[in-house]
This record gives structure tokens, sequence and C-alpha cells, in this order.
């Protein structure tokens, strides 16, 4: 699997990046939206990770471009936010956005993404 992480902390970044990698998987990890948009643009992830509100929040324009620039590209948004819990924002979030609520351990993020690809070849 080809995963996309977003995620201004370094410390998150590189424990992400390396349990995916751990658990065989392709990934790269940015700081920054635009960065990411660059990357989707030049070559296909299977899967997104990112935390639209976090301290350095990446720009919520990047879910709605990386709609149109890769189409096929599941976005799992990792949030420690409580605006979800009681749906207020789910209206304005593209039905291909999974949310996750933070804290949410590496392997069981690990799992969640794999999921619909086990489905698949199930």
């Amino acid at each position: 699997m080809n995963v996309l992480i977003v995620e201004p902390d370094g410390t998150v970044q590189a424990r992400r990046l390396a349990a995916f990698a751990a658990s065989g998987h392709c990934v790269t990890a940015v700081c920054e939206g635009e960065r990411a948009l660059a990357l989707l643009r030049r070559r296909p992830f299977d899967v997104m990770l990112v935390d639209p509100f976090g301290d350095d929040a990446t720009d919520m324009s990047l879910l709605a471009a990386t709609r149109i620039t890769a189409p096929m590209c599941r976005i799992v948004l990792l949030t420690a936010t409580s605006l979800f819990v009681s749906g207020e924002l789910f209206t304005i979030m593209p039905p291909s956005i999974e949310i996750l609520r933070a804290p949410i351990t590496d392997r069981d993020l690990i799992i969640h993404c794999e999921e619909p690809r086990r489905r698949l070849s199930a």
C-alpha cells in the first residue's frame, strides 16, 4: 500500500513513517498540504493521512484538491477535535473521507488503512 502522511510534527511523522514501513508499506511523509498535492500529482497513493485541525493545521482546501487530483486516494482524517462528535462538520466532508478520533495507536491506524484492501483480496 502506498501511504502519504501529511504531518507537521516531526516526531509524530517519523513514528508513523517507521510503523507503516515496518508493516511493509511504501510510505512518504510531508509536513504541509502543498507538498502533499505536488506528490499526488506525480504518483499514486492509496491512502493519505492528515490532521487538518492540528496545531499547524493543513489548509482544508487540501481535501478538496485531493479529490480532484487523486480521486482514488482514500483520505483518513486523524483528529483530536471534538467537532465531529455530534456530526456538525460531516455535511462539509466529502463522503470518501474517513474520520478517526485521536488518540489512535499506530497499529490500529495501520489495521484501519489496510482493511478495505483486505476485503478486496479476501
